[in-house]
């Protein structure tokens, strides 16, 4: 009886299945240069999660990597960084926060990935909600937070009333090493809120020179907002100026919307706080009318209604009023001729109002 051939099973693998050439990043392949060369340029902080049981390398969780990537950014934007940790991660009074200190508006902002405790035991700052993702059991956030102050974002992190001696470098040194107007009583609270100071005055005549030629105006709600600007046609923007009040708060649908991580960059870089509001200390190029109405009232809005002048016009009828003189100057037969072929402005006013360009060829033919 003839024996069966025996099978090598490795052959037969491999018939089916062809050996793949796989890259590494100690191989030759010129692919992986640029990324040897990255790791080479950028060695960082390992933080401990777990050990390998088979030998000492320590492996780096993905939200703390992300919070690291984020500081060396914020480093190498001249930021001075100052972290808050407590007890170890897996414990549920853990936090390992990071942030950095903003003189302008005398505020604090903590960096995305910053692990916060997921209790809160007492004092939390008003508008924030302590919200974000789980690493594990630990609670971390998602977007910078800008608050009125030091005390206020420890006490946000902590989940209850803290200080700013919270707040330590990497050198274990605290804010009022390096900021000495920390100590000193702020001034601000002996100002009137809606009381443009002698500063605001000069930096708004410097940076808005032309503003009286321009058509003002305003937003004002008591006690919540005060802020004027002007709408320029040929750039299609709108400058809020400086002096402007904006609101303190946000409303929970406009929170961490772009619009409001946009606004807080901007309160960061042109605004200061002062009692229950921030104020604008130069001026402020917005994209739209609805952009500068969302940044002051802190809430969406829509800039064409909300913003009015000296006489109670919307901006919207200003500028619908403005362009419908311009074509009764032109007289009937140019509005025909525009119907006829017409230009982006008429197309914009035949969507704007059903009866605007009916409504002038009534009035031109009576």
């Amino acid at each position: 009886m003839d024996k069966k051939p025996k099978i090598d099973i490795n052959e037969e693998f491999e018939k089916l299945f062809p050996p793949t050439h796989r890259e590494s990043v100690f191989g030759e392949s010129e692919d992986y240069e640029s990324f040897r060369q990255y790791i080479i340029d950028h060695p960082r902080v390992i933080y401990h999660k777990n050990n390998l049981p088979f030998c000492e390398v320590k492996i780096i969780s993905y939200v703390d990597y992300k919070k690291q990537d984020v500081i060396d950014k914020e480093k190498n934007n001249g930021k001075h960084i100052f972290y808050l940790k407590h007890s170890r991660k897996g414990q549920t009074d853990f936090c390992d926060s990071a942030g950095f200190y903003v003189k302008e508006s005398r505020g604090f902002v903590i960096l995305p990935y910053s692990h916060i405790i997921n209790e809160v035991q007492g004092y939390v700052p008003k508008g924030y909600e302590r919200k974000g993702k789980m690493d594990g059991s630990n609670l971390y956030t998602l977007t910078p937070l800008l608050f009125h102050s030091p005390e206020d974002a420890a006490s946000f992190v902590l989940g209850k009333r803290a200080g700013m001696d919270e707040w330590l470098d990497a050198r274990k040194k605290g804010l009022l090493v390096y900021y000495k107007e920390l100590v000193e009583p702020n001034l601000q609270l002996k100002l009137n809120l809606f009381d443009s100071d002698e500063n605001d005055q000069v930096q708004q005549s410097q940076t808005s020179p032309q503003s009286k030629e321009k058509h003002i105006v305003y937003i004002r709600e008591d006690g919540v907002c005060d802020a004027k600007g002007y709408y320029d046609k040929v750039t299609k923007k709108f400058i809020l100026m400086a002096g402007s009040i904006w609101s303190l708060e946000v409303t929970k649908s406009y929170q961490y919307s772009a619009s409001e991580i946009m606004r807080r960059y901007t309160i960061i870089k042109n605004c200061k706080h002062i009692i229950d509001a921030f104020k604008q200390f130069k001026d402020v190029i917005c994209e739209s009318p609805s952009q500068a109405a969302s940044y002051v009232l802190g809430r969406s809005a829509n800039g064409w209604e909300e913003w009015i002048d000296k006489d109670g016009r919307t901006l919207k009828e200003i500028f619908n009023s403005s362009s419908e003189e311009e074509l009764k100057k032109k007289g009937i037969a140019e509005v025909v001729a525009m119907l006829q072929f017409p230009s982006t402005k008429v197309l914009s006013a035949l969507k704007s109002g059903k009866d605007t360009i009916m409504g002038i060829l009534y009035e031109l033919s009576l």
